[in-house]
């Protein structure tokens, strides 16, 4: 495998595409668990704002973004099956790390102080929602990973 410029290209606009993948299946996540109930109601922080449903998109774009490199680094390598595993495996850790940061964003909110790692599972975690989200955004990866590791013709 020869990682030239074609390459790169291609890993750079994947990784955007996982992204935004992540960043909208977050954001349904939100919209459709914990988030729904702040919409229209005043920031912890800052009372004179409300929580809307772009405001919420804002704070999960801030909490997914640096997880473009790493990913745009996985799919420039991607090629044998283990790489392509791994990627997968990554873009489920970057999930939930950014459910986490977005969940954690959210504490004031709802009155609470939390470690890392307690957000998830105190506010984000949703029994049906969760898997089925993560799941449908695994599962959007695959056409990626398929059109990275084509062949030149």
């Amino acid at each position: 495998m020869r990682i030239g410029a074609r390459r790169l290209i291609l890993a750079a606009l994947a990784a955007l595409s996982a992204t935004i993948i992540l960043i909208a299946s977050l954001w349904l996540h939100v919209l459709l668990g914990f988030g729904g109930a702040l919409l229209g109601q005043p920031q912890a922080l800052d009372p004179t704002l409300t929580h809307t449903a772009l405001s919420l998109l804002a704070t999960i774009t801030r909490a997914a973004l640096p997880f473009t490199l790493p990913m745009a680094i996985l799919y420039a390598l991607s090629g044998p099956w283990p790489i392509r595993l791994i990627t997968l495996l990554v873009f489920a850790g970057g999930w939930y790390w950014a459910a986490d940061r977005t969940a954690g964003s959210f504490a004031a909110d709802f009155g609470a102080t939390w470690l890392a790692g307690e957000p998830f599972g105190a506010l984000f975690f949703d029994p049906l929602l969760t898997p089925l989200f993560l799941a449908i955004a695994l599962t959007l990866q695959l056409p990626l990973l398929t059109r990275i590791n084509r062949p030149v013709t």
